[in-house]
């Protein structure tokens, strides 16, 4: 019997780059322009992206069951199209009405066309090979914020903020449409599994079960916390630090790659590290360049950025897997989307707290920063006692397994 194409997996991670850049990472480059446009503040417009980013938190859950139910390309094709909509009407009528309308779209194709549906996705397109298929797509989503800003800064140059986000909008629509005719000759699920969607309740998990999917949530949340928050200090730090605005961005710019960095290492050589410890080893590098990050030597603040991205793309690898050790494939999304919901509200939370931290700590909020990351180490060390259930993925995360 002939393997089935991957073509599937790498066209996943192709939709994580266009959907993190296009509905996530490319406001750092409109939130002016479309500022100017609707007549409002950027605080008005940060409002606007937060509560977007709000919806995944809101929506998780029942969007993992869609993606249960009716597989993940089917979720992902629409949540793309939504998404579309919502960026290329958005310059339709400069109305306050129109624009929140325009970014409740947003947050919703972003929510469902975002990392959780697309592991959900290679979850169940080969649960044996899961953690190398979630590897791979995150490997692709490393590089969205450098593509989407390389791509739109020339189009607002020649085409406005109505015609970048008309193209954007045509590339999310396209891919929606790749999406759905993958869904058409891809079926969602193993053909082990029945039929009928398995049923899902809290109150039937196993206590280890429950145990896991606590801790996975927590840690995930409080890392999510974490990266989100120190990510859009960096340039404000490294700034004041070295007085220096452009060597601030250069260093800043640094983390993006080594995520790409660290998400090949996992993919390399996964299959010989328990993936709970690789996820430990991978939040203490994050740990480390907070701890770097406070001294005005340049040395260390390159190995500090370098760390930072590396510890965020491995971690990243890890929340989509660890989930898929206690949880088989039928349920899996339902079970992430769990995890996800703190994990959001973490996501677009970290900001503002940041905001507030460096404003009254000024430059010591990255030892409270890294005070609040080594708890992420100490939960996944819980996780090493909680043995798995899902045997499919247990046999992908090295030998420590009984």
């Amino acid at each position: 019997m002939s393997r089935p194409s991957t073509a599937p997996i790498h066209f996943l991670g192709l939709t994580q780059i266009i959907s993190y850049g296009f509905l996530f990472y490319s406001f750092a480059l409109l939130k002016e322009e479309i500022s100017l446009f609707f007549s409002v503040s950027v605080t008005h417009i940060a409002g606007a992206i937060t509560c977007a980013l709000m919806m995944q938190a809101a929506l998780s859950y029942v969007i993992g069951h869609w993606v249960d139910r009716f597989g993940g390309f089917s979720v992902m094709s629409a949540g793309l199209l939504i998404g579309g909509l919502g960026l290329g009407l958005l310059t339709l009528m400069p109305t306050t009405l129109w624009l929140w309308g325009c970014f409740a779209l947003i947050g919703l194709g972003f929510a469902m066309s975002t990392y959780e549906v697309a592991f959900g996705t290679a979850v169940q397109f080969d649960e044996a090979k899961s953690r190398h298929y979630i590897s791979v797509v995150s490997l692709y989503g490393g590089v969205a914020s450098s593509f989407v800003w390389l791509l739109l800064a020339p189009l607002l140059h020649y085409f406005d903020l109505a015609g970048a986000t008309i193209i954007a909008s045509l590339l999310l629509c396209g891919a929606s449409f790749g999406a759905f005719m993958i869904a058409r000759h891809t079926p969602h699920r193993p053909a082990s599994h029945q039929i009928d969607t398995p049923s899902f309740s809290l109150a039937r998990l196993s206590g280890n079960q429950r145990r896991s999917l606590g801790i996975i949530a927590s840690a995930s949340a409080i890392q999510y916390l974490i990266f989100s928050g120190a990510a859009l200090f960096w340039i404000s730090w490294y700034g004041e630090l070295f007085d220096d605005m452009s060597l601030a961005v250069m260093l800043a710019a640094l983390y993006g790659p080594f995520q790409v960095v660290g998400r090949f290492l996992d993919m390399r050589f996964g299959k010989t590290i328990d993936a709970r410890l690789s996820a430990i080893i991978a939040s203490l590098c994050f740990c480390v360049s907070l701890w770097l990050a406070q001294y005005a030597s340049l040395p260390a603040a390159i190995i500090a950025m370098m760390l930072f991205g590396m510890g965020n793309g491995a971690l990243t690898v890890a929340w989509g897997f660890l989930t898929n050790l206690y949880f088989q494939g039928a349920i899996y999304s339902r079970a992430n989307g769990i995890v996800a919901a703190p994990k959001a509200v973490a996501m677009a939370a970290g900001p503002i707290l940041a905001a507030l931290a460096y404003e009254r700590f000024g430059g010591t909020y990255l030892i409270l920063f890294l005070a609040v990351a080594l708890s992420v180490a100490l939960l996944l060390a819980v996780l090493l006692h909680i043995a798995p259930e899902n045997e499919v993925a247990a046999r992908q995360s090295g030998r420590n397994h009984h």
